[in-house]
């Protein structure tokens, strides 16, 4: 038998472990062999408050001098670079947990991440 869980708790586990990614948590955008694409500094509060058991990111400033390739996945990181979870991109309206308005991205080339979903796993 699996645990159904309430969502004010699956709120307080999202807001918990986004507090992690305040001020200086980043978002690492990378190729399908774990290479860099782009990568983007998270804001002072990085997520909004939890509903129904998911956290939107708040404002994500683009990266503007991106290394550039094929964006296939992004990794969550904290201040301290401690990796926080990985997550699917696509583009946006392609269901992704980190959504792009592209995935190919030139080299010196602007990379605008559009969305983040952390839900309750």
């Amino acid at each position: 038998m699996s645990m159904i869980w309430e969502d004010n708790f699956k709120n307080a586990c999202i807001d918990g472990g986004t507090a992690l990614l305040d001020a200086g948590g980043y978002i690492e955008a990378q190729t399908s062999g774990d290479v860099e694409v782009a990568t983007y500094t998270l804001s002072a509060t990085a997520f909004a408050d939890a509903v129904a058991g998911s956290a939107l990111a708040n404002a994500i400033g683009s990266d503007t001098g991106a290394t550039g390739g094929v964006i296939a996945k992004c990794k969550l990181y904290t201040v301290g670079a401690a990796l926080v979870g990985t997550g699917t991109a696509t583009i946006t309206g392609g269901g992704g947990d980190f959504t792009f308005d592209t995935l190919t991205v030139a080299a010196s080339g602007i990379a605008n991440l559009t969305s983040v979903t952390i839900p309750f796993p």
